[in-house]
């Protein structure tokens, strides 16, 4: 079978599930499949995952991908992947993992972020164009010498979720650099690790991982893996991308003016850029983009799909939930159409796992303002979808404010599959929206790095133009944006306000999020 008939999978270890796509090189979606894995609380601000969780739901949702895909796994010609960034796996000399992973939502190094903050804090800005926070590698490496120094001390090297799930299908362990971007000690010009600055922080440079190209073929399905997904074995695999970067190519976000919304468990605003902009203070973040020569921009919101989990066990609707199953946000959607714009007053701060951009204060909390007796479960489910859209329009707002262009705005994820939340984004930023034809941007991305890996596609802006497909522009209606822009000014006051109070209620122990540069 040649390369322009056969299929590329793109396979995202998501924060709730892995999903799974086969993909012609036009953009034709052939099959899917999909997953859950557990996410665990066992402390207040640490949330872990089980690597092997990610490999038993990757087995499940690659078979059922293969069992629609006509052809079966014959008619795979090669294998991207992506997963979520900062999801730190620390690994023992034997490559097994020596604790579960921690997720970008663990927020337990605050304290260690406010350190290297203040010791590392201008390096950290001219290497990588801003500070680490709680969630990210930088800080999690600091808390782990901390706080389990016999775990530590037995660590040989650290990858991120896909790349350990690369490891488990090839043998082969590495990352590339649009997960390693997040660490803070990636040198996003060079885009190589600067072994200096690790080192100054304590760390040996010795257990900094291989570094391979984004779209570089590294391996391929071992007869282990092959008996396990039903894949075959030597099947050609590419290095893949973080999440955020697979899902920037998976929805287009590759030329000036163009920015995506994409609404997965967490939220994210993105916008390619060429160079590093000192006046984003550490507000918004800056990533290596998976075409060269480029960097994205990238507005972070926690809570996103997940604010729409937390309402449905909130209301006792769990048992979807726990099978992986979307029926409960169908439920919610319906919900939330049945109240009017502006949810009766009601007004939600979506910050259950502590706030992003542009703040990113992890002892912020999630609130319903303006509850009255007229607010019922339509008006609750509005106000969040309604929240997490102002949240966006304020890293949104953030961009223009830097200079970036935004002429053409893209909605991928999950989220994007309700109409009543298109709309509600559309209303709030008062623009029109663009949603992407497949939704699971991440693994659509994937599939397009797989495909340039494996030249099929010449280089990744044109896979990425080859590949994504938009449904018609949700425009606003006139009312709903005049009623939002009031409502966006009341969010940003009450966000601050309650803020203080968060501060406060978390006493002094917190670091002041104005202090750490971010």
């Amino acid at each position: 079978m040649s390369l322009h008939q056969a299929c590329f999978l793109g396979i995202d270890i998501g924060t709730s599930s892995t999903k799974v796509l086969a993909v012609t090189r036009d953009g034709n979606v052939l099959a899917a499949g999909s997953a859950a894995h557990r996410l665990c609380s066992p402390a207040p601000g640490r949330f872990e995952q089980e690597p092997a969780d990610w490999w038993k739901s990757l087995c499940q949702a690659v078979a059922t991908a293969l069992a629609a895909l006509p052809g079966g796994a014959a008619a795979v010609a090669g294998i991207g992947l992506s997963g979520q960034m900062s999801s730190l796996v620390v690994l023992g000399p034997d490559n097994l993992p020596l604790l579960p992973a921690s997720t970008v939502t663990d927020t337990r190094a605050a304290d260690e972020a406010a350190l290297l903050a203040a010791r590392f804090g201008p390096r950290f800005e001219r290497l990588a164009g801003g500070r680490p926070v709680a969630s990210d590698v930088a800080s999690k490496l600091l808390w782990l010498k901390s706080h389990e120094p016999e775990v530590y001390a037995r660590m040989s090297t650290f990858v991120f979720a896909k790349d350990y799930i690369r490891f488990l299908l090839t043998g082969e362990l590495a990352t590339e650099p649009t997960d390693a971007g997040n660490t803070y000690f990636l040198d996003l010009t060079t885009r190589a690790w600067d072994a200096r600055l690790f080192e100054d922080m304590g760390h040996n440079p010795g257990i900094l991982p291989a570094l391979v190209g984004t779209t570089q073929l590294v391996g391929s399905v071992t007869d282990e893996a092959a008996d396990a997904t039903g894949l075959l074995a030597g099947t050609p695999i590419v290095a893949g991308a973080a999440d955020m970067a697979a899902s920037v190519v998976g929805a287009a976000v590759i030329d000036p003016g163009v920015v995506a919304v994409t609404i997965g468990t967490s939220a994210q605003v993105t916008a390619p850029v060429t160079t590093l902009l000192p006046a984003a203070d550490g507000r918004v973040d800056f990533h290596p983009h998976a075409c060269e020569g480029l960097l994205y921009l990238l507005g972070s919101i926690f809570s996103g799909g997940l604010t729409m989990q937390w309402l449905a066990k909130a209301f006792g609707e769990e048992a979807d939930l726990e099978r992986g199953g979307a029926g409960y946000f169908d439920g919610l959607s319906q919900q939330a159409a049945l109240s009017r714009t502006g949810a009766e007053g009601v007004l939600f701060l979506p910050f259950l796992v502590g706030s992003g951009s542009p703040e990113f204060d992890p002892s912020a909390r999630a609130a319903f303002i303006g509850l009255s007796l007229a607010a019922g479960r339509p008006q609750l489910v509005r106000a969040a979808m309604e929240g997490v859209a102002h949240d966006v329009r304020q890293s949104l707002d953030i961009m223009v404010e830097l200079g970036v262009p935004v002429e053409r705005v893209h909605l991928a994820g999950g989220g994007a599959a309700s109409e009543v939340w298109q709309e509600i984004i559309a209303g709030v930023l008062g623009r029109p929206v663009f949603p992407t034809r497949v939704r699971d941007a991440s693994a659509l991305g994937a599939a397009a790095l797989a495909a340039v890996g494996m030249k099929a596609l010449p280089a990744v802006r044109e896979a990425s133009r080859a590949m994504v497909h938009f449904r018609a522009a949700v425009v606003p209606e006139q009312s709903a944006a005049d009623r939002y822009a009031g409502d966006h000014e009341v969010f940003l006051r009450a966000r601050t306000l309650v803020g203080q109070i968060d501060r406060m209620r978390a006493g002094s122990s917190a670091p002041d999020p104005q202090s750490s540069g971010r």
